[in-house]
């Protein structure tokens, strides 16, 4: 029997009664384990089985899946699971740690990390800025992933950047002339044959706009007193977008509840 804590990132029905729970554990990484009988009324399983929630679990290896068979809730985040706008924001990182992260590589720092990052959510009060912790802890995951861009030379020329440029196509900066050049002459760049969409954060009077420092500054973990929490959330985004090649159930969830 194996003995771990860890959070429920996610869980679907088996026929009528089991339940399969997709688990971070702090010890064997991301989990896939079949818990029976997690349906039924009298389980005594299935109430400490809940997201948002710090729980130890106990399981065993069977013959073709390894098997739930004791759990206990140790912390459950009431914040966030009395507030449905938390609620949605826990679902986008716990729905971001379950397609970024494979099974069966554990790292004690990532589980940190989401211990951490669902107390930040759960003691705020300003929903605004529990959405944007939620999405500095997706940074902080694609850099211990190891998705680190280069922030300090033009992708392209290689010249230090003074007035960085965001390209979310392929989650590069560049210098103002190579991003211009890449926006509206693809053909010569020969990447692009239509102009980059334009993006509220990025944008003034229809023309694309250099990042502020700051928000470079704060990427890079350098605490900044002043940061533009829009310009950050369309970074991580991107990068995050770039990376799966998707866009997250929970995050148009996010954008229909925040209009982020």
């Amino acid at each position: 029997m194996y003995t771990t804590q860890g959070f429920v990132l996610r869980k679907y029905n088996i026929e009528e009664a089991d339940r399969m729970y997709i688990i971070y554990t702090k010890d064997y990484g991301k989990k896939n384990l079949f818990c029976k009988g997690a349906l039924k009324i009298k389980s005594k399983l299935s109430p400490h089985l809940a997201e948002f929630a710090d729980a130890d679990f106990d399981f065993v290896k069977g013959k073709s899946v390894e098997k739930i068979v004791g759990a206990r809730m140790e912390k459950s985040f009431v914040n966030i699971r009395g507030d449905l706008r938390k609620i949605a924001i826990g679902n986008f990182i716990l729905d971001a740690i379950d397609n970024l992260i494979k099974p069966d590589h554990p790292d004690r720092e990532i589980y940190i990390l989401i211990k951490k990052a669902l107390e930040i959510i759960d003691g705020h009060k300003d929903i605004r800025k529990a959405y944007f912790s939620a999405n500095i802890f997706i940074w902080k995951l694609l850099i211990l992933l190891g998705y680190k861009p280069e922030f300090d030379k033009c992708a392209k020329c290689g010249m230090k950047l003074k007035e960085p440029y965001f390209d979310e196509r392929t989650g590069e900066f560049f210098c103002g002339e190579c991003f211009r050049r890449r926006a509206g002459a693809g053909s010569r760049d020969g990447l692009y044959r239509e102009k980059i969409p334009p993006n509220p954060p990025l944008q003034r009077g229809g023309e694309r706009t250099p990042l502020c420092r700051s928000s470079l500054e704060y990427l890079k973990g350098n605490p900044m007193a002043e940061v533009n929490f829009d310009e950050i959330i369309f970074i991580v985004k991107s990068f995050m977008r770039l990376h799966l090649e998707k866009v997250l159930k929970s995050e148009v969830w996010i954008t229909k509840l925040f209009d982020y």
